[in-house]
Protein backbone atom coordinates (compact mmCIF):
# COMPACT_ATOMS: atom_id res chain seq x y z
CA UNK A 1 0.00 0.00 0.00
CA UNK A 2 3.20 2.23 0.33
CA UNK A 3 2.48 3.41 -3.36
CA UNK A 4 -1.21 4.40 -2.75
CA UNK A 5 -0.48 6.14 -0.13
CA UNK A 6 2.41 7.73 -1.75
CA UNK A 7 -0.17 9.05 -4.64
CA UNK A 8 -2.90 9.80 -2.22
CA UNK A 9 -0.46 12.79 -0.35
CA UNK A 10 0.43 14.10 -3.32
CA UNK A 11 -2.58 14.07 -5.03
CA UNK A 12 -4.09 16.69 -1.65
CA UNK A 13 -1.46 19.10 -3.38
CA UNK A 14 -3.62 20.14 -6.66
CA UNK A 15 -7.17 20.27 -7.00
CA UNK A 16 -10.05 20.73 -9.73
CA UNK A 17 -13.07 22.76 -9.51
CA UNK A 18 -15.86 19.84 -8.95
CA UNK A 19 -18.43 20.23 -11.59
CA UNK A 20 -20.54 18.10 -10.05
CA UNK A 21 -21.29 18.72 -6.41
CA UNK A 22 -24.15 15.82 -5.79
CA UNK A 23 -21.98 13.18 -8.18
CA UNK A 24 -19.19 14.05 -5.83
CA UNK A 25 -21.20 13.33 -2.70
CA UNK A 26 -22.64 9.94 -4.17
CA UNK A 27 -19.29 9.03 -4.68
CA UNK A 28 -18.20 9.90 -1.45
CA UNK A 29 -21.33 8.11 0.19
CA UNK A 30 -20.22 5.26 -1.79
CA UNK A 31 -16.23 5.18 -0.69
CA UNK A 32 -17.94 5.40 2.78
CA UNK A 33 -19.73 1.95 2.53
CA UNK A 34 -17.02 0.09 1.11
CA UNK A 35 -14.47 1.96 3.80
CA UNK A 36 -16.86 -0.01 6.03
CA UNK A 37 -16.62 -3.14 3.81
CA UNK A 38 -12.77 -2.89 5.02
CA UNK A 39 -13.35 -2.92 8.22
CA UNK A 40 -15.70 -5.74 8.18
CA UNK A 41 -13.15 -7.73 6.15
CA UNK A 42 -10.46 -6.84 8.31
CA UNK A 43 -12.50 -8.02 11.75
CA UNK A 44 -13.02 -11.87 10.39
CA UNK A 45 -9.26 -11.63 9.25
CA UNK A 46 -10.31 -11.86 5.21
CA UNK A 47 -6.68 -11.07 3.88
CA UNK A 48 -8.94 -9.09 0.97
CA UNK A 49 -9.63 -6.02 2.83
CA UNK A 50 -6.07 -4.87 1.56
CA UNK A 51 -6.99 -4.98 -2.04
CA UNK A 52 -10.24 -3.52 -1.07
CA UNK A 53 -8.33 -0.96 0.90
CA UNK A 54 -6.35 0.06 -2.26
CA UNK A 55 -9.75 0.66 -4.44
CA UNK A 56 -10.84 3.01 -1.76
CA UNK A 57 -7.05 5.11 -1.83
CA UNK A 58 -7.53 5.37 -5.32
CA UNK A 59 -11.63 6.85 -5.21
CA UNK A 60 -10.62 9.50 -2.75
CA UNK A 61 -7.76 9.89 -4.64
CA UNK A 62 -9.55 10.86 -7.29
CA UNK A 63 -11.84 12.84 -5.34
CA UNK A 64 -9.44 15.52 -3.94
CA UNK A 65 -8.70 16.40 -7.42
CA UNK A 66 -11.96 17.43 -7.51
CA UNK A 67 -12.54 19.00 -4.11
CA UNK A 68 -9.88 19.31 -1.63
CA UNK A 69 -11.98 21.45 1.03
CA UNK A 70 -14.33 18.78 1.91
CA UNK A 71 -13.87 17.78 5.69
CA UNK A 72 -16.31 14.61 4.81
CA UNK A 73 -13.35 13.65 2.43
CA UNK A 74 -10.45 14.07 4.70
CA UNK A 75 -12.39 12.21 7.35
CA UNK A 76 -12.83 8.99 4.69
CA UNK A 77 -8.95 9.28 4.24
CA UNK A 78 -8.36 9.42 7.95
CA UNK A 79 -10.46 6.24 8.72
CA UNK A 80 -8.69 4.77 5.95
CA UNK A 81 -5.23 5.33 7.01
CA UNK A 82 -6.81 4.18 10.69
CA UNK A 83 -7.72 1.07 8.81
CA UNK A 84 -4.07 0.56 7.84
CA UNK A 85 -2.99 1.26 10.84
CA UNK A 86 -1.13 4.48 9.86
CA UNK A 87 -2.37 6.23 13.20
CA UNK A 88 -0.19 9.34 12.92
CA UNK A 89 -1.49 10.03 9.17
CA UNK A 90 -5.12 9.53 10.79
CA UNK A 91 -4.58 12.04 12.60
CA UNK A 92 -3.40 14.08 10.57
CA UNK A 93 -6.22 14.01 8.29
CA UNK A 94 -9.07 14.60 10.94
CA UNK A 95 -6.92 17.47 12.04
CA UNK A 96 -7.93 18.54 8.15
CA UNK A 97 -11.28 18.00 8.49
CA UNK A 98 -11.74 19.37 11.80
CA UNK A 99 -10.17 22.75 10.40
CA UNK A 100 -13.09 22.86 7.60
CA UNK A 101 -15.45 22.07 10.31
CA UNK A 102 -14.73 22.46 13.46
CA UNK A 103 -17.85 20.97 14.59
CA UNK A 104 -17.69 17.74 12.94
CA UNK A 105 -18.51 15.29 15.80
CA UNK A 106 -17.35 12.34 13.88
CA UNK A 107 -14.16 13.45 13.65
CA UNK A 108 -13.72 14.85 16.43
CA UNK A 109 -14.75 11.40 18.19
CA UNK A 110 -12.53 9.69 15.94
CA UNK A 111 -9.68 11.81 17.25
CA UNK A 112 -10.24 10.59 20.55
CA UNK A 113 -10.68 7.37 19.22
CA UNK A 114 -6.68 7.65 17.64
CA UNK A 115 -5.12 9.00 20.46
CA UNK A 116 -6.87 6.30 22.66
CA UNK A 117 -5.56 4.36 19.92
CA UNK A 118 -1.88 4.93 20.08
CA UNK A 119 -2.42 4.11 23.84
CA UNK A 120 -3.38 1.13 23.84
CA UNK A 121 -0.87 -0.03 21.20
CA UNK A 122 2.16 1.11 23.41
CA UNK A 123 3.57 3.65 21.01
CA UNK A 124 5.65 6.05 21.99
CA UNK A 125 7.57 9.59 20.65
CA UNK A 126 11.34 9.83 20.20
CA UNK A 127 12.01 11.22 23.09
CA UNK A 128 11.32 7.39 25.05
CA UNK A 129 9.79 9.31 27.54
CA UNK A 130 6.53 6.85 27.59
CA UNK A 131 4.70 8.30 30.87
CA UNK A 132 5.01 11.96 29.44
CA UNK A 133 3.82 10.71 25.88
CA UNK A 134 0.70 8.75 27.09
CA UNK A 135 -0.15 11.80 29.22
CA UNK A 136 -0.63 13.72 26.09
CA UNK A 137 -2.22 11.28 24.38
CA UNK A 138 -4.52 11.16 27.22
CA UNK A 139 -5.34 14.71 27.40
CA UNK A 140 -5.82 15.47 23.90
CA UNK A 141 -8.19 12.09 23.45
CA UNK A 142 -10.27 13.46 26.78
CA UNK A 143 -10.39 17.36 24.94
CA UNK A 144 -11.46 15.41 21.70
CA UNK A 145 -14.43 13.71 23.05
CA UNK A 146 -15.41 16.86 25.49
CA UNK A 147 -15.50 19.02 22.53
CA UNK A 148 -17.62 16.62 20.97
CA UNK A 149 -19.76 16.61 23.91
CA UNK A 150 -20.84 20.38 23.88
CA UNK A 151 -21.96 20.34 20.37
CA UNK A 152 -25.48 21.24 21.16
CA UNK A 153 -28.02 19.06 19.31
CA UNK A 154 -26.35 15.98 19.82
CA UNK A 155 -28.42 12.98 20.04
CA UNK A 156 -28.01 10.99 23.85
CA UNK A 157 -27.00 7.94 21.87
CA UNK A 158 -24.14 9.29 20.81
CA UNK A 159 -23.60 10.82 24.16
CA UNK A 160 -23.77 7.24 25.68
CA UNK A 161 -21.28 6.13 23.19
CA UNK A 162 -18.75 9.18 24.18
CA UNK A 163 -19.47 8.15 27.48
CA UNK A 164 -18.76 4.34 27.14
CA UNK A 165 -15.54 5.57 24.94
CA UNK A 166 -14.57 8.25 27.95
CA UNK A 167 -14.89 4.84 30.38
CA UNK A 168 -12.33 2.89 28.74
CA UNK A 169 -9.82 5.43 28.42
CA UNK A 170 -9.60 6.38 31.54
CA UNK A 171 -9.85 2.17 32.87
CA UNK A 172 -6.39 1.83 30.70
CA UNK A 173 -5.07 4.14 33.74
CA UNK A 174 -4.74 2.57 37.47
CA UNK A 175 -5.47 5.57 39.15
CA UNK A 176 -8.47 6.62 37.03
CA UNK A 177 -10.34 3.12 37.35
CA UNK A 178 -12.79 5.12 39.67
CA UNK A 179 -13.78 7.60 36.98
CA UNK A 180 -14.04 5.18 34.52
CA UNK A 181 -16.85 3.20 36.12
CA UNK A 182 -18.55 6.88 36.89
CA UNK A 183 -18.57 7.47 32.93
CA UNK A 184 -19.59 3.71 32.45
CA UNK A 185 -22.82 4.82 34.50
CA UNK A 186 -23.38 7.73 32.59
CA UNK A 187 -23.22 5.83 29.47
CA UNK A 188 -25.92 3.21 30.83
CA UNK A 189 -28.32 5.63 31.84
CA UNK A 190 -28.16 8.46 29.31
CA UNK A 191 -29.63 6.29 26.86
CA UNK A 192 -30.73 2.82 28.36
CA UNK A 193 -31.79 1.14 25.29
CA UNK A 194 -28.49 1.68 23.35
CA UNK A 195 -26.02 -0.62 22.41
CA UNK A 196 -23.19 1.87 24.35
CA UNK A 197 -25.25 1.43 27.24
CA UNK A 198 -25.67 -2.67 27.23
CA UNK A 199 -21.82 -2.94 26.81
CA UNK A 200 -21.25 -0.01 29.51
CA UNK A 201 -23.51 -1.93 31.73
CA UNK A 202 -21.31 -5.00 31.31
CA UNK A 203 -17.91 -3.36 31.91
CA UNK A 204 -19.53 -2.33 35.17
CA UNK A 205 -20.72 -5.69 35.78
CA UNK A 206 -17.20 -7.10 35.18
CA UNK A 207 -15.19 -4.22 37.28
Amino acid sequence: LIFFLFMVTAALAHEVPCKDESRFDERLAAAELQIEKVAELKEKKDSSWKKELEQVYLELRRLSYEKQSSPELYFLFAKSYQHNDSIGKAIKMTEKALFFKPDFIEALILMGDLHTEEIKKNYYDETGDVESFFHSKRKKAVESYEAALKITDIDNSVVSIIYLKLGDLNYIFPLSKKSAKEFWKKASEIAPDSSSAKTALERLQKN
